[in-house]
């Protein structure tokens, strides 16, 4: 069961529930990447995204749940527009 509350104990038990599932779907994705639909190409999941992920998504119960929808996301997200990357950031 997912805590719904903002405490700081329901906060650390959510983010540990990202990063088993991220475990999971990484042993079923080794290639960790899932094919887009409308994109008609591969979304690269990379292990940064899913650090920052489970540290941003812990924070509210909605977030959680967003993320454990991951595979319906990737395959299912449509471009809606493009933005340039930030000079300089190796993350982007």
């Amino acid at each position: 069961m997912i805590p719904e509350d903002n405490s700081v104990e329901s906060v650390k038990v959510r983010e540990q529930i990202i990063r088993e599932f991220y475990h999971e779907w990484k042993e079923k994705n080794p290639s960790q990447r899932r094919f887009n639909l409308s994109l008609k190409e591969y979304i690269n999941i990379r292990m940064v995204s899913i650090i920052e992920t489970s540290e941003h998504a812990a924070k509210s119960y909605l977030s959680t749940l967003a993320v454990l929808q991951l595979d319906a996301i990737l395959v299912g997200a449509k471009k809606v527009s493009i933005k340039k990357a930030k000079v300089g950031n190796k993350n982007q």
